[in-house]
């Protein structure tokens, strides 16, 4: 049996189209009409969205930061905070979809997310530059 293997940019993008809010479409003549239902979203989905909720909170108090901030160093500091938070919303978000894989009985579905999720919290080690004192030319 093959291996799926998902690219993390496609899992990126689902995560983001999953974050868009649900607006029903509604018909252009009847102003009158009852709005439509909410959708009910999935325990996923709930998920999901609530720490995309969160990290807006913490953007949007960390943008008023930045633009408060006096200096080089200060503004710095609040842009790695603000990387800082949206990898953890980018592994929460991910560690959320292993959770409900692995309870849908997807384990190895499960495996590889939290692989993702490892690896975008403790990226591997970058090689050092060759250092060849030959010349190939």
């Amino acid at each position: 049996m093959a291996r799926l293997r998902i690219p993390l940019p496609w899992v990126a993008a689902v995560l983001l189209l999953a974050a868009l809010p649900f607006v029903p479409a509604r018909a252009a003549d009847a102003s009158d009409a009852k709005p439509d239902p909410v959708r009910r979203l999935g325990p996923l989905m709930t998920e999901m969205r609530a720490l995309l909720e969160d990290e807006r909170a913490s953007l949007l108090s960390l943008n008023q930061r930045l633009a408060a901030a006096r200096g080089h160093a200060a503004a710095l500091e609040v842009q790695r905070e603000i990387a800082r938070v949206k990898l953890s919303t980018e592994v929460a978000l991910i560690r959320a979809q292993a959770k409900h894989a692995r309870a849908a009985g997807h384990t190895a579905f499960a495996d590889e997310l939290e692989t993702a999720a490892q690896t975008l919290e403790s990226p591997p080690a970058a090689r050092p530059a060759s250092t060849s004192t030959t010349d190939n030319r």
